[in-house]
């Protein structure tokens, strides 16, 4: 589903600016917070995938 989908594709939903998004460059005025990441989310399909990819990254 995302073979034609590019990083401009994206927008970031910012908590400090409610009514609007933002370039997914500017990631660093956009975050929830500023810690790492604890979670991964993905399709249940996918999970094995996802969970074999980041364990052989590790």
């Amino acid at each position: 589903w995302a073979k034609d989908l590019k990083s401009d594709d994206f927008e970031l939903i910012c908590p400090q600016l409610a009514d609007k998004t933002v370039k997914h460059t500017e990631f660093g005025t956009c975050n929830l917070a500023r810690v790492p990441a604890h979670a991964v989310i993905t399709r249940e399909d996918a999970r094995a995938d996802v969970v074999n990819v980041l364990k052989q990254a590790q």
